[in-house]
């Protein structure tokens, strides 16, 4: 009788890509980890049914340094994950995480297949985690002033040869420039508005115009992680992806744009359902609307 594998596909792609990026960094993965093994519980504090839920239960992998000190663990999200139980199992584990400061990323697929300027965003979230790490040092070192913020839209290094700006859609947004700038489009930039949802998740919805009547939107969607990002600025930086994505599909041909009146009735859409938990709201449209 064969013994049970200890990963799956997806969970066997997301440990090749973990190893790659451990190579890079000095440090080492681990997958199955027991949560009791990495968080300190005795004594701490939490409820007897806390205390045997992290006996009982593991994180997906957890990245470590050279000395083998945990730094932050990594949930993948399957199918299961949007069944009640298992849910709730994810909200106590991350309840856990965030009592005992241990940063924890959730990931599905579309963090390592779909790519931004070559980077998956499991790739992106830990090299920019790395970053921090070095620039907090620098700081403690007072090299880098103590005021100065952590941004990743500010980071360069070489990278395939050539320097990466870590500032996602920096290509992306020159490229809608140049589409104004030829007169293929009425906007010159992506307005996007972002909100939270009921369960605390985060959503976007973009919006392009290209004439004054016409124009495209889109939407996409994060999780909110207990891992030292701001969930706000990474999706204001995707769904400029993705609008221009649908503005490219509008261009061609290959769909129809949407009218001012449909795009209009979409933000009011937006706002009405999630209009108490919006929280930013950039628009750079030349038409009015303000999101």
């Amino acid at each position: 009788m064969p013994f049970k594998r200890l990963l799956n596909y997806s969970e066997e792609k997301t440990h090749q890509k973990l190893r790659e990026m451990c190579e890079q960094n000095g440090a080492s993965v681990f997958p199955k980890v027991r949560v009791a093994d990495i968080l300190p519980i005795e004594k701490s504090g939490i409820s007897d049914q806390e205390f045997r839920f992290a006996l009982q239960s593991h994180f997906d992998f957890t990245f470590c340094d050279e000395n083998h000190t945990p730094l932050f663990a990594i949930e993948f999200d399957g199918a299961l994950h949007e069944e009640k139980v298992q849910r709730a199992r994810d909200i106590q584990k991350g309840r856990l995480c965030k009592h005992f400061g241990f940063p924890i990323l959730r990931i599905n697929s579309s963090y390592i297949e779909r790519e931004f300027r070559g980077m998956d965003l499991l790739t992106y979230f830990i090299e920019v985690w790395f970053h921090a790490q070095a620039f907090y040092e620098a700081q403690e070192q007072g090299l880098i002033p103590l005021d100065e913020d952590f941004d990743p839209a500010s980071i360069v290094t070489p990278r395939q040869g050539k320097l990466f700006p870590y500032w996602l859609s920096l290509e992306v947004k020159i490229k809608i420039e140049e589409l104004h700038s030829k007169g293929m489009i009425i906007d010159y930039r992506v307005s996007h508005i972002i909100a939270k949802d009921t369960q605390g998740d985060y959503r976007a919805m973009g919006y392009i115009f290209i004439t004054s009547n016409t124009g495209i939107c889109a939407f996409t969607a994060m999780h909110s992680q207990d891992f030292p990002i701001i969930e706000s600025d990474v999706l204001g930086e995707l769904i400029v992806f993705e609008t221009y994505e649908a503005l490219l599909d509008v261009l061609s041909g290959r769909h129809k744009p949407w009218s001012g009146t449909e795009i209009d009735a979409k933000i009011k859409e937006f706002h009405k359902r999630y209009g108490a938990l919006q929280f930013c709201s950039i628009s750079c449209s030349s038409h009015g609307r303000t999101g």
